[in-house]
């Protein structure tokens, strides 16, 4: 049977609604083979990812089913559900609806104190929580509920000892919903079997599918109606959908779409933003031909950057053929409103934004009221929205007031302030509760003036409007986060007040650049900023005290910790790599820097962030214990204190000059690994305010993914149990036979490589110098764009063709060969290893014969290659170091590898090569792409460095930037260049090799009219 017999036996099904959406399909007909869903979660043992059937979304639905019926859930009986997972959410959602029961779904996001003051309103029969969530409830007297569920105990029982389905009537309940607060407790919102259902039938199951339909991945949160919405949608018009857990995390968004492909993303404006942050051309989204929004109105400049990813099918003159670009599909509404009730579709040409969201469905019934009246108001005029419609919610759970407050003239009053224009569109200004009267008629609403800011200053991503009253007056602060690349010392204060108007740009009082840690995206998560930055501005005014010029040290803040875990034991593989590292170039190899502070932060506050990081992340309450020998092990600590330093700045000082004094201080004092944390951590005050901070780390604390990591907890306050193996639990387990086969294996893989390659693996001193150590940067934007070609020529992934043009750049320049090289593999693809914040990354070995070879032939060998780089990555660098120089002695030279490629690009999937473009545009492409080239020498110094290493990094203009770090007593500063040009070159040539016509030849990049000095 097709989708569309399907579709049409379900529009003409009168008893079909959000609750049994499942038992239908399969009672029409649907083919059990069919899709049913997939999760980024394992189901029941199921692996994450792997989309289960639509029988086999019935047998895990109807295991959950039988446990609950079996714990004596029935009809009528509300369950509150506070869980991280969308499989746990949905599947849930699915059972319980089964029974008759209400699943009272709860956002992950909701803090401890809201969940649980949200469980008291609902006064559920049962609780269903995971660990992370029914920690968060812990003190919070939840013993009032009468059953506890584990989430995954509910996936237990046996199918067949499901019920019957309950036989739902148009009216059931069957889920309570919240709105989006997850500070405090939010509103329960009612949702109906036939209202929650009414926009899937009159929009989806009586009309051709919207394109995308076929595949689709909700980054939706699950717990909220549109999530539930989504899972049905899905269902019935058989599609491939993939639900995700964390919808408002950008680069798992990303992620997401390059491995599952969807033709439809679903969001909301959290999403948005998080992905318009994002270097997205970086990424292989051509997949996506919409992107379909619900919630609150998006801004321009994301809706703009969101369309120019993507691709659509275009009819052209040679026939129907694959576009660049993608429809953005804005719809707003709210949890009351059960599903969007306005629509709007924005493409690449689209001009209609200022916050245009369109007009109503048909379904709905829309006014415009003056609530002092009850009467419409006229065009152009702001009013309050008030929304009749099948899909709307009956109202709050157990709470007759709201309900019966949000009423109007028989609307619902959603809490939104608009207006209609002449041709009937309509836009979106604030919310009721943002909007701020100014006095003769003048209002200030918050959403709109975020809009114009973000349309008037391409430089910011995400804007925040703050407005408070200070004696009397209204003043206005206005909170930035900027693009990555942004200048944040420029002074934004005349173009946010042009962007204003005249009655609100007379509030302005400041304005603030933001760091992305800092900001939340999303109507609620507005509300949370908002409220952050007035408490830390509150009585910013007050108590300032000049203090003497700075350095030298001013204050000592001891700051008590406590964290889990504690012992002695071996140092972890990644701790004896960056160990052997900083032994190597005699250096802790320190990482961190400085920061200017916002405004109103404290010292309280500051040294509780510290608190938080000690306490949080193992490897920073980690020290060195060394035997007679000197050899180290590690030693955690649970508990301790540190000290916050403090520096005041003069009140005519630079605070960044102190601040620049203050780190390198802690960047040239050495670490006492035994006796000192690994962690440096100062303040630079100004007038008696912090001003900047300064944080130094020694690498061992963490290598550059867990610093992502931490970088990630720190910004949500993560407070549920770090998860993975850490530092002490890896080395147990790398002491286990297990761990043994481990290292045995990758040594054996070594030795193989080093007893068959030259003992001298770089040039030689051909051009010492002094000081003996040089640091240069090239940036391309050529081998950026030559990447993808390459890779969709020769069926590569991105990372080898860049490892093959290393390879092909250094054999260029110095003729070795084979190119050996040691490629830094992150490890964080291992089991346990991938949110841990402390080092993981080792390096692998890969021996690359590219003599005479073509640089195709050389990315294919290179393909197969670092297959084996990565899989021989993890082991014991204390045996890597017996078997080098046992082998040295058998050989009677000194065998050493120094030549490093640490690759830290964000790489896209190969492309397909149907999609390559003619050999005359990526020629044109490439030649202009060459103009961009520039190789400088940075920095020159006498601490040691490797022989030759090499990361490789984005940038944020779409281009590749390479650090190249040499010893020049083994790599010559012209054989630097050499290497970095040759690798352009070699990119050209691969990108353009076996073409066919490829126009004129591009003209190589000009060497420097004088060597280096």
């Amino acid at each position: 049977m097709t989708g569309e017999d399907i579709r049409a036996r379900l529009a003409a099904d009168p008893e079909l609604g959000a609750g049994n959406v499942l038992p239908a399909l399969l009672a029409l007909g649907a083919d059990p083979a069919g899709p049913g869903a997939a999760f980024d979660t394992a189901v029941d043992g199921r692996p994450a990812g792997l989309p289960l059937t639509l029988g086999e979304l019935r047998e895990r639905v109807a295991a959950r089913a039988a446990w609950w019926h079996a714990h004596g859930v029935g009809p009528r009986d509300p369950v509150a559900v506070y869980v991280s997972g969308a499989a746990d959410c949905l599947l849930t959602f699915l059972a319980l609806t089964w029974l008759g029961a209400i699943p009272a779904l709860m956002d992950r996001s909701l803090t401890g104190g809201a969940a649980a003051a949200y469980v008291r309103r609902l006064r559920p029969v049962a609780l269903m929580t995971d660990p992370g969530h029914r920690a968060l409830l812990a003190g919070y007297g939840m013993e009032s509920v009468a059953l506890h569920a584990e989430a995954a105990d509910t996936g237990t029982a046996d199918p067949a000892d499901a019920p019957a389905h309950y036989r739902h009537h148009a009216d059931d309940p069957v889920a309570v919903t919240h709105s989006a607060d997850t500070t405090r407790a939010p509103a329960a919102v009612v949702h109906s079997h036939a209202g929650l259902f009414a926009a899937v039938r009159l929009l989806q199951l009586t009309a051709p599918p919207a394109r995308g339909a076929e595949r689709v991945l909700s980054a939706l949160p699950s717990a909220h109606a549109a999530g539930v919405q989504a899972l049905n949608t899905a269902l019935c018009l058989r599609s491939d959908p993939l639900f995700l857990s964390a919808p408002h995390d950008g680069p798992a968004v990303v992620a997401a779409i390059e491995r599952w492909r969807p033709g439809a993303v679903l969001g909301s404006g959290a999403t948005w933003a998080q992905l318009a942050a994002m270097d997205l051309a970086a990424h292989d989204l051509d997949s996506v031909s919409l992107w379909r929004s619900t919630g609150g109105c998006a801004p321009e400049p994301h809706i703009r950057k969101l369309v120019a990813a993507g691709s659509h099918e275009a009819v052209t003159r040679e026939g129907v053929r694959r576009t660049a670009g993608s429809s953005f599909l804005d719809g707003m509404g709210s949890t009351e409103m059960g599903h969007p009730v306005f629509h709007l579709t924005h493409t690449r040409t689209s001009e209609r934004y200022g916050r245009c969201v369109g007009v109503p469905h048909g379904f709905a019934e829309v006014a415009l009221l003056d609530l002092a009246t009850g009467r419409e108001v006229p065009v152009g005029e702001v009013g309050h929205l008030g929304v009749r419609g099948p899909t709307l919610a009956p109202g709050h759970w157990n709470d007759s007031a709201a309900t019966y407050r949000s009423r109007r003239g028989g609307y619902h009053l959603t809490g939104d302030l608009m207006y209609r224009d002449g041709a009937g569109l309509y836009y979106h200004v604030d919310r009721a509760a943002d909007a701020v009267p100014l006095g003769g008629g003048e209002w200030l609403y918050a959403a709109m003036s975020e809009e114009r800011v973000l349309a008037a200053c391409p430089e910011v991503h995400d804007c925040t409007v703050v407005s408070d009253r200070v004696h009397g007056e209204v003043v206005t602060d206005v909170l930035l986060a900027l693009h990555a690349g942004a200048d944040r010392r420029t002074d934004r204060t005349g173009a946010v007040r042009a962007a204003l108007t005249s009655a609100a740009a007379a509030t302005l009082r400041r304005v603030v650049v933001i760091d992305d840690a800092d900001r939340v995206s999303g109507p609620v998560d507005k509300s949370v900023m908002r409220e952050r930055h007035r408490a830390r501005t509150a009585g910013a005014d007050a108590g300032t005290a000049e203090g003497p010029p700075a350095p030298p040290l001013a204050e000592q803040v001891a700051v008590g910790f406590a964290g889990d875990g504690e012992g002695v034991g071996e140092m972890s593989w990644g701790m004896w790599e960056i160990w052997g590292a900083m032994c190597r170039q005699e250096s802790g190899l320190p990482i961190g820097g400085r920061a200017p502070l916002e405004a109103g932060r404290t010292l309280d506050d500051i040294a509780e962030e510290l608190r938080y990081l000690m306490g949080r992340f193992p490897a920073m309450r980690t020290r060195l214990r060394f035997d007679a020998t000197g050899r180290p092990r590690q030693r955690l600590f649970a508990t301790g204190k540190i000290t916050l330093e403090v520096y005041d700045a003069g009140p005519d000082a630079d605070p960044d000059e102190v601040a620049a004094a203050v780190e390198a201080h802690y960047r040239r004092t050495p670490f006492d690994y035994a006796n000192a944390w690994p962690v440096r951590m100062a303040v630079v005050r100004q007038h008696g305010r912090p001003v900047q901070l300064v944080t130094i780390l020694h690498h061992l604390v963490m290598d550059g993914r867990g610093g992502a990591v931490m970088l990630r907890d720190v910004g949500a306050r993560e407070t549920t149990p770090a998860t993975g193996m850490q530092q002490l639990e890896q080395a147990r387990w790398q002491r286990s036979s297990a761990g043994q086969r481990q290292s045995e294996r990758t040594l054996r893989f070594f030795e193989n490589i080093l007893r068959t390659v030259s003992a001298r693996q770089l040039p030689g001193p051909t051009d010492p110098r002094t000081p003996r150590h040089w640091m240069a940067e090239f940036r391309s934007r050529v081998l950026a764009e030559a990447l993808p070609m390459i890779a969709a020529r020769t069926g590569a992934g991105t990372p080898a063709v860049l490892l093959a043009l290393f390879a092909l750049g250094l054999h260029r320049a110095t003729g070795i060969s084979p190119v050996v090289v040691r490629p830094v593999i992150s490890n964080r693809f291992r089991p346990g290893l991938s949110d841990v914040v402390c080092p993981v990354s080792q390096s692998g070995m890969c021996s690359l014969d590219v003599e005479g070879a073509t640089a195709t032939e050389v990315v294919q060998l290179t393909g197969q290659a670092s297959i084996s780089a990565w899989k021989y990555a993890y082991y014991q660098p204390e045996d890597l170091d017996a078997l080098i120089a046992r082998l040295s002695r058998e050989r009677g030279e000194d065998i050493v590898i120094g030549t490093y490629f640490n690759d830290r690009t964000a790489h896209a999937p190969t492309p397909d090569a149907a999609q390559q473009v003619t050999a005359d545009e990526p020629a044109e492409q490439l030649r202009a792409a060459r103009d961009d080239t520039a190789f400088a020498w940075t920095r020159r110094q006498d601490t040691s460095s490797e022989r030759f290493f090499v990361y490789a990094d984005n940038t944020p203009d779409g281009g590749l930037v390479f650090d190249i770090r040499i010893d020049t007593h083994y790599v010559s500063p012209a054989q630097a260049e050499a290497f970095a040009r040759c690798m352009e070159d070699a990119a050209v040539e691969a990108a353009l090799e076996d073409a066919g016509s490829r126009g004129e030849p591009l003209a190589a990049a000009a060497p420097p009219e004088r060597p280096a000095r």
